[in-house]
């Protein structure tokens, strides 16, 4: 395979995942989609730091990842489609990470968002002070995105001693946070930025030069970025902290819609009059409720599932050794919805799973 280190990151995904997912769930957790179920498994597996991180990929990447770690006897696939970790795999898994372990920085789910659209704004900003500083006037901006550069024209002082200082300032923020990383982070990083000397290298480029996988480049190179975006609030780091300051993110990580969901909850109204007052459908309300209990410690989940009933539930869980809805059901004799036993594992699976 030509990029071994990404069926790497995709067995640590299967080994994390425990057998009770297929391979989409991995696509859909690279990709960052928000839904109710790609948000719980990245939240109650702990595969938080690699959620949205590699949004180019296709369907066919994951299916030949799959393919090549089941013909070296690194993964089982059962009849389900669901994968699991063989032996042989964990000591290859084991082995790898010692050499090349993914980045300790990486929280796609807290800090994916604001780093692309930290990178956004500042690749562009150390393109132009770059090449206001050689005095040239004639270069294609890296971006078209017109949000971006409407940002860039409200930011940039018009004076040239601003620029300058900003410019310095900006020089010595990023090589201060630069010593906190590898050299071959902070070379990726740089090689990532365009000046008035040249375009800035691309994943794939930048993995010929330093002779790996392009995969490898990109966590090394958002590894970096989710450092700057975690020390940008610091203080200490007074132009990245305006530059990343610019994406507001929410206290609670919810999709526009639960979020909305959870304002009625709030007031007081219950599933079935939310459902009737969104025009949306039952189990729809339902799949935002458990979106809210995986993410807000305080959610009062009591109105929902009582005490007794998440007590039956989690014993189920820990004697069957399983989040699989099917399986509980069926253990549990029925007696419980698949919502209730949802939000039973959106309570209490993460703090079951990892004790």
């Amino acid at each position: 395979m030509k990029d071994e280190y990404f069926a790497v990151i995709v067995l640590f995904c299967i080994k994390m995942l425990r057998g009770e997912r297929s391979l989409p769930a991995v696509y859909h957790l690279f990709k960052g989609k928000k839904s109710s179920q790609t948000i719980q498994d990245c939240r109650l597996f702990n595969l938080h730091q690699l959620f949205s991180l590699f949004q180019d990929i296709t369907r066919r990447d994951i299916e030949d990842a799959g393919k090549y770690l089941v013909e070296n006897g690194y993964v089982l696939c059962s009849a389900e489609d669901k994968y699991l970790i063989t032996q042989q795999g964990e000591t290859f898994l084991s082995s790898t990470m010692q050499k090349r372990h993914i980045p300790s920085l990486l929280n796609g789910w807290e800090y994916g968002d604001a780093a692309r659209e930290l990178w956004s704004k500042l690749a562009l900003l150390v393109q132009v002070l770059s090449n206001y500083k050689d005095g040239h006037k004639a270069y294609l901006p890296i971006t078209n995105n017109e949000k971006t550069i409407s940002w860039l024209k409200s930011y940039l002082p018009a004076n040239r001693e601003e620029r300058l200082a900003l410019s310095s300032q900006l020089y010595a923020e990023l090589s201060h946070l630069l010593q906190e990383h590898s050299t071959a982070e902070a070379e990726i990083f740089v090689y990532k930025l365009s000046s008035a000397k040249r375009i800035g290298y691309t994943n794939s480029q930048i993995a010929d030069m330093f002779t790996e996988n392009e995969s490898f480049v990109s966590l090394s190179f958002w590894n970096v970025l989710h450092g700057i975006v975690s020390k940008a609030d610091s203080g200490k780091f007074p132009v990245l902290h305006e530059i990343a300051n610019t994406h507001k993110r929410e206290r609670l990580y919810l999709t526009a819609s639960t979020a909305k969901t959870l304002q009625f909850i709030s007031s007081g109204f219950t599933i079935d009059e939310i459902a009737v007052r969104r025009g949306l459908k039952k189990n729809t309300i339902e799949d935002h409720i458990v979106e809210i209990a995986l993410n807000d410690p305080a959610f009062e989940y009591e109105g929902f599932i009582s005490t007794d009933q998440l007590d039956a539930i989690v014993r189920e869980i820990k004697n069957k050794n399983t989040f699989q809805l099917k399986v509980l059901k069926e253990a549990l004799k029925h007696e419980y919805s698949y919502f209730q036993i949802r939000l039973a594992v959106a309570v209490a699976g993460k703090e079951i799973l990892h004790k």
